[in-house]
């Protein structure tokens, strides 16, 4: 193999391969260009573009109509380049999409807008549909604040979400999905939570001193290296749902039982009377609103007529203290005249400045306005219907039934409390993952001093990309997958061309100067193998990237065991004529000139046979004076 590649044809060699790999790789890069094409055109006119829209707004259809005028002031106040449209009505539930600006597309202006939209009339509630995100599914109770904080600096993050019981984490380019989701699956999988339990579901005499002893116990354990607060308590209940619904079904039970204690049918004959009542009192209201003003208008002229009665009054009693005047002075019917009129003009005057001022128009205004709404609400009251006590009311709200559903309600919350807890039968923690399980447990039993504790863990979530993130990651895959394949045949075609024929000359060679039997065929199967398993990987590398990097053992394997194959059975693929290379070497020409000038030329028209013709060029015949007719048209190399 060294005589072969000798005298400079190594770089013919070298120079081959080079030009193999850039070709091949180009060529590999497209056909997975032309995949990835394929399917996004395909989802995108599946699912619709990118970031089309961020969310839907649910709400009841009956309240659609009120809800959308309402819902597009809201945007056009405080996000006026928002995008707005109104979706077809699915299981009772109207659908408004809804489209952030780029600018305000964040976590704050996220939980803005939904606390804002949570107002419109028959909210049902919102959809996210932020696109390219990665999804934690499933997150314990009390773990989604540490996750948040811990996925938010994540490369390729652009924000963190909650999402009910998930967190969302979006992505700033699709094409960082894989990165991303790599990133935040490993920081989930080092997040777990632990639960532990008494013997036979037993509660915590004091869980708030066993949670910290349990921390305690746990810090102990915790490598070095491990962030502060890497022991967290969480809420005991390990789903805020199910503890809505067990508060929800006790209300219920309690009710139940109270109306069981206390008599159903006498109840629903105090809220008839008391619904008689608010009729009545509604009507009173009402004719007190339609009178107020009239009544309110009546007191007004009768204080402007005593106001007026005091400003005379109190001319004749200027009067009647001048002199000269009608009541002279001594006389005692002046005395007791002058004594009334001035006690009555204090009397007026003191109480007419409050009336007046109380009589404003806009008072009066508002009074009305309140009156006429009581009004109202007592004729909403006044109309609900209830049920009345009558025979068949009794029959269908048999006290026996009533304890019977009792009963069930019972048994209902029992299951659901030993499914998803209580508030005080279970410690629940968040560890750093890679803490030993025997040792765990260990700790925590002799720290809590309950050796028969059982322990539990339980991972921090699922880690999903949304679905288009998902087929976009699959075809990034089969694009690299259809790039591999095609570095594989650019290997098979450059031994089909050139290095079959390169193996061939190398085994006649080794065959001449080699005693074994197998060393010619060793000898073509090792430079065969060698090729391969240099081709493929760069190949694959130019045409995939650094990701192709993960695929280095299959295609290193997979090339070497091609060449191999290819190099042993290259006479068959590209002979050679071994007369030609023999009378080569009787005109005393080296081996690698016999390639260059005899082999190449004579074989499929490859790389080599291109580089050849650059490299070379033909010179006149020279005859031979030793024996006639011996003279061959040779090829005398360039340089």
């Amino acid at each position: 193999m060294k005589a072969l590649f000798r005298d400079g044809f190594w770089k013919d060699w070298v120079v081959a391969l080079l030009f193999t790999v850039l070709l091949g790789g180009a060529v590999a890069r497209g056909a997975a260009w032309a995949v990835d094409r394929a399917f996004s055109g395909a989802v995108q006119s599946l699912i619709g573009r990118y970031g089309q829209f961020d969310a839907i707004v649910h709400v009841r259809a009956e309240a659609a109509d009120a809800a959308w005028p309402q819902l597009r002031q809201l945007m056009a106040r405080r996000w006026p380049q928002a995008r707005l449209q109104r979706g077809v009505a699915v299981a009772g539930k109207a659908n408004f999409f809804v489209a952030l600006p780029p600018d305000q597309r964040n976590a704050r202006q996220l939980a803005l807008w939904e606390e804002a939209v949570a107002s419109l009339p028959g909210y049902a509630g919102r959809t996210l549909l932020l696109e390219p995100s990665v999804a934690v599914r499933g997150v314990p109770a009390g773990l989604q604040g540490p996750l948040l904080d811990l996925l938010k600096d994540v490369p390729g993050v652009a924000f963190v979400v909650p999402d009910g019981g998930d967190v969302v984490a979006v992505l700033a380019d699709p094409g960082q999905a894989s990165q991303a989701t790599a990133e935040i699956r490993r920081r989930v999988a080092g997040r777990l939570v632990v639960e532990v339990r008494r013997p036979g579901g037993m509660p915590w005499p004091d869980p708030q001193r066993a949670t910290r002893q349990a921390v305690q116990a746990i810090s102990a354990l915790v490598p070095p290296g491990a962030p502060a607060g890497a022991v967290t308590p969480l809420p005991a209940h390990v789903n805020p749902d199910a503890a809505r619904l067990l508060a929800q079904l006790r209300d219920l039970r309690d009710a139940l039982g109270a109306w069981e204690r206390g008599g159903l049918a006498e109840r629903l004959q105090q809220s008839a009377e008391a619904a008689s009542r608010l009729q009545a009192m509604a009507r009173q209201a009402a004719e007190a609103a339609r009178s107020a003003a009239q009544t309110l208008t009546g007191v007004g002229d009768a204080l402007n007529y005593v106001q007026d009665l005091a400003q005379q009054i109190e001319q004749l009693q200027q009067l009647s203290g001048q002199p000269g005047g009608p009541a002279q002075p001594g006389q005692p019917q002046g005395s007791v005249w002058t004594a009334l009129l001035s006690g009555l003009t204090k009397r007026l005057l003191g109480m007419q400045p409050q009336a007046v001022s109380a009589l404003d128009p806009q008072a009066v205004a508002r009074l009305q306005d309140q009156l006429t709404q009581l009004a109202d609400r007592l004729e909403a009251m006044a109309e609900l219907e209830l049920p009345a006590p009558d025979a068949a009311g009794q029959a269908a709200l048999d006290p026996a039934q009533l304890s019977r559903l009792v009963t069930v309600l019972d048994a209902y919350i029992t299951g659901l409390e030993a499914e998803y807890g209580r508030a005080d039968d279970r410690l629940r923690l968040a560890i750093p993952a890679g803490i030993e399980a025997g040792a765990l447990a260990e700790a925590l039993r002799r720290a809590l001093d309950e050796p028969e504790a059982t322990l539990y863990t339980i991972s921090a979530g699922t880690v999903a990309p949304d679905l288009r993130t998902s087929v976009l990651a699959l075809a990034g895959q089969m694009g690299r997958a259809v790039a591999l394949g095609v570095a594989g045949g650019v290997v098979l075609l450059f031994f089909l061309l050139d290095g079959a024929t390169v193996c061939s000359a190398l085994r006649h060679v080794a065959a001449r100067r080699q005693r074994r039997r197998s060393g010619p065929l060793l000898a073509a199967a090792g430079l065969g193998g060698l090729t391969g398993a240099t081709l493929w990987p760069l190949v694959a590398l130019v045409a995939g990237g650094p990701e192709a990097g993960g695929w280095l053992t299959l295609t290193l394997l997979g090339g070497g065991l091609l060449g191999g194959v290819l190099g042993a059975i290259s006479q068959r693929i590209s002979p050679v004529a071994t007369d030609e290379m023999e009378a080569g070497e009787a005109l005393g020409l080296s081996d690698a000139q016999i390639m260059r000038w005899i082999v190449v030329p004579a074989g499929r028209p490859g790389v080599l046979a291109t580089l050849n013709r650059l490299w070379t060029r033909p010179v006149l015949p020279a005859r031979s004076a030793a024996a006639p007719g011996a003279g061959e048209a040779v090829s005398q190399s360039s340089s």
